[in-house]
């Protein structure tokens, strides 16, 4: 068995000290790999990428989240060149949560206004520099039209080229299992 250890970056210098002291000490539990957030609008993506490149010089395999919404693909670039001369080469790829316009409204990004868009940009731009994860909904995504869309989304993802799938936590073990099941009938495979 294997454990993943997972950070938001803190938003203030204190909390960076804190939370390198942590990730020192939690290095000694061996995790699979660290993952770091990144909020939406890109707002923490210089700590995002100061915290992965901390958990690479801790020895750790670092995962960087790149949370696309209301960013432009020079932005993108951007963070994926430093990600890259960080030694960081595992990115999840997601859409991220829209951000809260006037009255509820939501405004999707117009350079990726989906996780697989943003996958097709890092192969397009960067070929197999990047490890390329995406995320998976088992009881289905909060914004996904059916369940049966979201495998189609997924499976689409896939075939633009990532490498593997993350979940979110889940609490009913049979609907993952029919979740790995289904995956596998329409070729996901990873």
């Amino acid at each position: 068995p294997w454990f993943s250890l997972e950070f938001f970056p803190p938003r203030t210098s204190a909390g960076v000290i804190n939370l390198q002291e942590r990730i020192v000490r939690m290095s000694q539990l061996q995790p699979a790999f660290v993952d770091i957030t990144w909020t939406a609008g890109g707002r923490s993506k210089e700590l995002t990428l100061e915290m992965a490149r901390f958990c690479r010089q801790q020895g750790l395999q670092a995962q960087m989240h790149i949370s696309a919404v209301g960013l432009d693909e020079a932005a993108v670039r951007g963070a994926l060149d430093e990600a890259k001369k960080g030694g960081i080469v595992n990115i999840l790829a997601l859409r991220g949560d829209l951000v809260a316009q006037n009255a509820g409204e939501a405004k999707a990004p117009a350079a990726f206004p989906h996780a697989v868009d943003l996958v097709r940009f890092i192969r397009r731009e960067y070929g197999a520099a990047f490890c390329v994860g995406v995320a998976g909904y088992p009881e289905g995504h909060i914004d996904g039209e059916s369940f049966e869309a979201d495998l189609r989304h997924l499976k689409e993802k896939v075939d633009a080229g990532a490498e593997y799938i993350i979940t979110q936590q889940f609490f009913n073990v049979k609907l993952f299992t029919q979740f790995l099941t289904k995956c596998k009938g329409m070729g996901i495979d990873c």
